[in-house]
């Protein structure tokens, strides 16, 4: 998938989690032209918050995807050499 409107789609989703807003509605709002900063704010959200939950929630994925990526490996037969 490419970037959507007012950002990559990971961004878009974390931000509706985040500010309590149907995906939908929060891209609808960005294209009429609004921010997802004007959003944050609007709901009481400073955006270098915003900015800062949605950082750590993509950490926590990221981390959480090489978790699995290690305990798969750990689970395999490797071939002496």
């Amino acid at each position: 998938m490419g970037r959507g409107p007012g950002g990559p789609p990971p961004v878009l989703g974390l931000s509706a989690d985040i500010l309590q807003m149907e995906p939908d509605a929060l891209r609808q709002e960005i294209q009429a032209g609004r921010t997802l900063a004007q959003l944050a704010q609007e709901r009481g959200v400073a955006p270098d918050a915003l900015a800062d939950q949605i950082v750590g929630q993509m950490e926590q994925r990221r981390v959480q995807q090489m978790r699995e990526m290690v305990r798969g490996a750990l689970d395999r037969q490797f071939e002496p050499r």
